[in-house]
């Protein structure tokens, strides 16, 4: 759309005023009519309401007199600014999609149960496999379900990060070893997304059983081909 725009000049008159287009590398086209210091300015692809804004301002500069170059130069700031702020609302919707994506995920964790027979206790580790937070807890059992460990009040939460010391975890437990039965032990492993609880997502909370036998040297031998049990949890 081609749209005029006319406005008068504040300018001290000449003795001789020469008129036609000046040149103009931009999408609108300036030139000096000649009668009572009138000066107009083609501009194609501009909108009315948009040629009106833009004639409001032309008409502030010649009436207030403003000096161009500086109105130029706070326009730039003014451009750079709005860019910024683009910019960092860009940025934030990234990282809200990102925290939305991460909320729908579920974690992936790997646990075992390995011993350390010159402390007498044994080591439960975990790994994270996709760096997607969560919160834990678990109790080492031995036959019918009996626990030989201590039993965790509430959730312990991670934050895992890429690489080995990011992503990998261990605690040593002591366990009560009079009482484990036919040398048999099984760690159960609850593992939950942080938006469990207000999600509900399935997947999102399970609890991974693995079970073991304690040998006569007091290491500790993976039953079922050391593939683990898993129950969700709704």
């Amino acid at each position: 759309m081609k749209f005029v725009l006319a406005f008068l000049l504040c300018v001290t008159p000449l003795y001789a005023q020469t008129s036609g287009a000046a040149d103009t590398s931009g999408p609108c086209s300036p030139s000096v009519t000649g009668n009572n210091n009138q000066f107009e300015i083609t501009c194609n692809g501009i909108g009315e309401a948009q040629g009106k804004e833009l004639l409001k301002i032309l008409n502030k500069i010649s009436r207030e007199q403003l000096d161009p170059k500086l109105v130029m130069e706070k326009l730039g700031e003014i451009q750079k600014g709005v860019s910024d702020i683009k910019t960092g609302m860009a940025k934030r919707e990234e990282q809200e999609a990102e925290a939305e994506r991460i909320k729908r995920t579920a974690p992936i964790v790997t646990v075992g149960l390995t011993s350390v027979p010159e402390q007498g206790k044994v080591m439960v580790y975990w790994e994270s496999k996709n760096l997607v937070p969560f919160e834990f807890r678990y109790v080492v059992c031995t036959e019918n379900n009996a626990i030989v460990s201590a039993i965790p009040m509430e959730y312990t939460k991670v934050y895992p990060k890429s690489g080995p010391k990011g992503s990998l975890f261990y605690s040593v437990e002591e366990l009560h070893w009079d009482q484990i039965k036919n040398n048999y032990l099984e760690i159960h492993f609850t593992v939950q997304s942080l938006s469990y609880e207000e999600l509900h997502l399935p997947g999102h909370s399970v609890t991974i059983i693995s079970k073991y036998r304690i040998a006569p040297d007091g290491s500790l031998l993976a039953l079922d081909n050391g593939q683990p049990k898993l129950i969700p949890h709704r």
